[in-house]
């Protein structure tokens, strides 16, 4: 296994979170249930490239009518974002919050992770009321 992924579930063990390992790809997937939604959310180790990849989708799909006006949303609201991006795929609509880590030379620790959880899941809970005002109009 790699150091990454290792490192990946030991913070989830320490943070008592429940997920499923999947040891072949080095991802650890899980549900996770905020205020607004449950969004399934997925960390991966990406030992060749030296990163952390956190990704979460959101628990729907944008109705091609809907798509433009979502485009134009997502991207006032990645413009703000610092850390991390929404992105939605052009043909079925699925919306998901990635966000990588460069891990130089593979250091990575629970603060890095723990730091991609939180960054991945305020830009979920912040912007959700806003889809699903694109959603509805």
């Amino acid at each position: 296994m790699s150091k990454i992924y290792d490192t990946i579930i030991q913070t989830l063990d320490e943070l008592e979170m429940h997920y499923q390992r999947d040891d072949e790809h080095c991802m650890a997937d899980m549900n996770i249930q905020c205020d607004c939604a449950a969004f399934h959310l997925r960390l991966a180790a990406m030992e060749e490239q030296e990163v952390l990849y956190c990704f979460a989708s959101f628990p729907l799909n944008v109705p091609e009518s809907k798509r433009s006006a979502m485009c134009e949303l997502i991207n006032a609201i990645n413009y703000d974002n610092i850390i991390g991006m929404l992105t939605m795929d052009p043909e079925d609509g699925q919306l998901v919050c990635r966000m990588v880590s460069s891990l130089d030379e593979g250091a990575i620790n629970p603060t890095i992770i723990k730091v991609a959880l939180q960054n991945t899941l305020r830009i979920l809970e912040e912007n959700y009321p806003a889809i699903l005002k694109v959603l509805a109009a």
